[in-house]
């Protein structure tokens, strides 16, 4: 699907859905999502990817910064559903707006400004996702909320070891440990995932190294081959 955007877009017109069926015939379904190089509309670019994404996205003009933002791109961009999601994301928090879930499952999302009365709605209406999930989604600018099952390091010694890193990132934070071995973060999709990276460092026995499962399972075996060798030996 190629987008170009050549008239502005009147505010009365998105303060309701933005977005209708992916089978709307003014932008038939395709499996790329293409923008050209050149000065496009904001607001007709999120329409577009929710078209797109098969999905309703909720926009009202008191969201938008004055003003009607643009976006310029110096090459052309071609995306699949990943990367348009990614790519969307990025340009409208770029402009102060970020995607939050009304309900996912029906694909009906709200784009509210970071600066505006309905910030504090971002951040509580993160969506919660398992830490492979989030890692998988580290490009979308999205909030997340996730849970870490520690094996090793106790939950409040990683969450203060982690205040130093997250100190610099408004977008990130430990919210709390539901037990001595489990940990919530949550933030912007892509400052939990490198927490995610820095637990799993902190979470390491002490003087063990990690060993990869394959290898792992291969010293088990030679291990237990051993073994049954001494236990020859004996007889």
């Amino acid at each position: 699907m190629t987008v170009r955007f050549r008239r502005p877009l009147a505010l009365a017109a998105v303060a309701t859905l933005l977005a209708a069926s992916p089978q709307d015939p003014a932008a038939p379904a395709h499996d790329r999502f293409v923008l050209e190089a050149g000065e496009h509309d904001l607001v007709r670019v999120i329409a577009a990817s929710a078209r797109f994404l098969g999905r309703n996205y909720l926009l009202s003009p008191a969201e938008l910064p004055s003003p009607e933002p643009k976006v310029t791109l110096q090459r052309r961009l071609d995306l699949d559903e990943e990367g348009c999601e990614a790519v969307v994301s990025q340009l409208a928090y770029a402009n102060g707006l970020v995607a939050v879930p009304l309900d996912r499952e029906r694909g009906l999302w709200e784009f509210v400004s970071l600066r505006g009365a309905k910030a504090g709605e971002a951040m509580a209406r993160a969506l919660v996702l398992p830490p492979d999930e989030v890692r998988r989604m580290r490009a979308v600018r999205v909030f997340v909320t996730t849970r870490v099952d520690l094996a090793n390091a106790p939950a409040g010694m990683v969450a203060q070891s982690l205040r130093p890193f997250l100190a610099g990132v408004s977008h990130a934070t430990t919210i709390g440990a539901g037990s001595d071995r489990t940990l919530l973060l949550s933030g912007m999709a892509e400052d939990v995932a490198r927490a995610l990276e820095l637990v799993a460092a902190l979470d390491q026995a002490p003087g063990v190294p990690r060993v990869p499962p394959d290898r792992f399972v291969a010293l088990e075996e030679r291990v237990a081959a051993l073994e049954k060798a001494i236990e020859l030996l004996r007889k």
